[in-house]
C-alpha cells in the first residue's frame, strides 16, 4: 500500500506513469483488491521469476547478535554495481536483507549476477553496520512498531540513532524518540 500512497502525491520522487498512478488510485479505493492482487501472486512465482532468476544471494553468519524489526524484510541502499536490476531511471540501487536467526542474515540483491551465492562469515564491522540499519529504519518507518534485540550494545546503537534512554528494568529497557527528529 506504500507505493498506493506514494502514486497519490503529484510530488512523488518516483515518476509513475498516467497508467501506474490510475492502477494505484484502483488500489487505494478499492482495498480489497490489493489482498485479491497478493493473493493471486502468491498461488505462482512466475511474476517474481525474471526478477529473482540470476539474483545475488547471500547468507552471511555474524560474530555479534543481530537485530531484526516487526517488519522483518529491510531495504538498504546497495554499491552501485552495472550488474544491479534497476527497471526504471533514478531508481537507488538497494539490497533487501532478513534475519534468520539472531547470527544469520541472508540478503537479495536483483540484477544479473549469474545465480551467485555466498554463504560465509561477515566481518564485526559489518554486523555492526547492520544492527545500525535496523535501528534507523525501526527509527523512521512509523509501520515498523517493534525492534527485536537482546541489550548488547543496544544504548550505544539507540543513542546513535534518534533516541535517549527512559527507563533500564531488568526487563525492559525504555526509549524516547528525541523531540527535534
Amino acid at each position: 500500500m506504500e507505493l498506493a500512497r506514494l502514486a497519490a502525491d503529484k510530488n512523488s520522487a518516483i515518476p509513475f506513469t498516467n497508467e501506474e498512478r490510475e492502477h494505484y488510485a484502483y488500489i487505494r479505493e478499492n482495498p480489497n483488491e490489493a489482498k485479491a492482487m497478493f493473493n493471486l501472486m502468491s498461488m505462482s512465482t512466475e511474476w517474481a521469476e525474471v526478477d529473482y532468476r540470476r539474483a545475488a544471494i547471500s547468507i552471511l553468519r555474524s560474530p555479534i547478535p543481530i537485530r531484526t524489526l516487526s517488519s522483518p524484510v529491510m531495504s538498504i541502499r546497495a554499491p552501485d554495481h552495472p550488474a544491479l536490476y534497476l527497471p526504471k531511471p533514478g531508481l537507488t540501487p538497494y539490497q533487501l536483507v532478513l534475519a534468520l536467526n539472531p547470527t544469520t542474515i541472508a540478503s537479495a540483491i536483483l540484477g544479473d549476477f549469474d545465480n551467485a551465492f555466498v554463504n560465509g562469515e561477515m566481518p564485526l564491522d559489518s554486523a555492526m553496520g547492520f544492527n545500525r540499519h535496523f535501528v534507523a529504519q525501526f527509527a523512521f518507518y512509523d509501520g515498523i512498531r517493534h525492534l527485536v534485540t537482546d541489550r548488547d550494545d543496544l544504548s550505544t546503537d539507540m543513542t546513535w540513532g534518534p533516541y535517549k534512554l527512559v527507563n533500564d528494568t531488568g526487563q525492559k529497557i525504555t526509549y524516547r524518540r528525541n523531540k527535534h527528529d
